[in-house]
């Protein structure tokens, strides 16, 4: 600080500086234009002045405003009854610490040998994005795959022969935090994918021609040179997709269906046809399947010493009236 001698010589202030002739205490009520500063006038110096504001040599020190160096008798104090108007500013600034999190579900896991590979993933902030075959810090991996800040970050890789990759991924934020170790991506190179146009066929059924007596068992029977689905169908034949009759085994190359005895049916031939479906909806020719059901033959029968017996051309159940 500066402080002026009250003497004058010629037209110039003497001035003294530090402590030599007042010795200040600490600052108060401290605004945007005013300051109190308590303070003792030691030996050697007078009233304190400056120019315009007349400081007093208080422990309790008071503003007072004034126009001239010289001392008069008006009173021209000023009271200060300006509002404070201080802003404070209350902004609290954060230090960003965290490296970017990588999210990779953009990339497929699968890729086939005609296809162009391509490395895609994306950050939850502004980041530039590294890749290498080995995890190494962000600066030592040899592959760029954002070179400017961003979220989304891609790079084509090109195309790949069969196998299996895996690629790690570092990123660094605008503040230079970046990951301690990196993000896998692993995916796999195939051949290209066949698509399967050919239907199924039913190479084999196990009822056509067939006649079966009244109370043996049928069993529907057809088997396909592929897994497929099969349905039938009774005297009409129509689409896969709108025969309502399915078999009970089915979704192999076996396909069955046991209709119980042929009790359940009428004594009359009856036909079925036979369509099946791969699991590329190619669908086969219709099969048809044609067999008879023919009433149980009874011979020779006697009633012998109160036993009555009959003879039948296949196995069957009787009964009498």
């Amino acid at each position: 600080y500066t402080v002026f001698h009250a003497s004058v010589t010629g037209s110039s202030w003497k001035t003294a500086i530090g402590n030599a002739y007042v010795l200040t205490g600490e600052a108060q009520d401290v605004t945007r234009t005013t300051v109190l500063l308590p303070g003792e006038v030691l030996s050697g110096l007078g009233t304190v002045t400056e120019r315009g504001v007349v400081f007093s040599i208080d422990p309790l020190p008071v503003l007072k405003g004034s126009d001239t160096t010289a001392d008069d008798t008006t009173d021209d104090t000023t009271t200060d009854d300006t509002t404070d108007d201080t802003t404070t500013d209350d902004t609290v600034t954060t230090t960003d610490e965290t490296a970017p999190i990588i999210g990779t579900e953009n990339t497929k896991d699968l890729f086939y040998i005609t296809e162009l590979v391509t490395l895609s993933i994306f950050t939850d902030e502004d980041a530039y994005c590294k890749y290498d075959t080995v995890d190494e810090d962000y600066s030592q991996m040899r592959y760029t795959l954002s070179d400017a800040a961003g979220t989304g970050h891609s790079v084509a890789l090109g195309s790949f022969a069969k196998g299996n990759y895996t690629y790690y991924i570092r990123c660094m934020d605008e503040e230079g935090n970046s990951n301690s170790s990196g993000t896998m991506v692993e995916f796999e190179v195939t051949e290209a994918a066949v698509e399967d146009t050919t239907p199924p066929t039913i190479i084999s059924d196990d009822n056509n021609g067939q006649t079966y007596k009244t109370g043996e068992d049928v069993t529907l029977g057809v088997t396909t040179n592929e897994t497929a689905n099969c349905m039938y169908n009774e005297n009409e034949d129509m689409n896969y997709g709108n025969m309502t009759s399915s078999f009970s085994l089915t979704d192999g190359t076996r396909h069955t269906k046991w209709f119980g005895d042929s009790t359940a049916f009428s004594t009359n031939e009856y036909t079925l046809f036979v369509r099946c479906e791969d699991s590329s909806q190619n669908e086969s020719n219709s099969r048809k399947i044609s067999f008879v059901i023919t009433p149980v033959i009874i011979s020779n029968g006697d009633f012998l010493s109160g036993t009555l017996s009959v003879t039948t051309d296949v196995d069957a159940n009787c009964g009498y009236n």
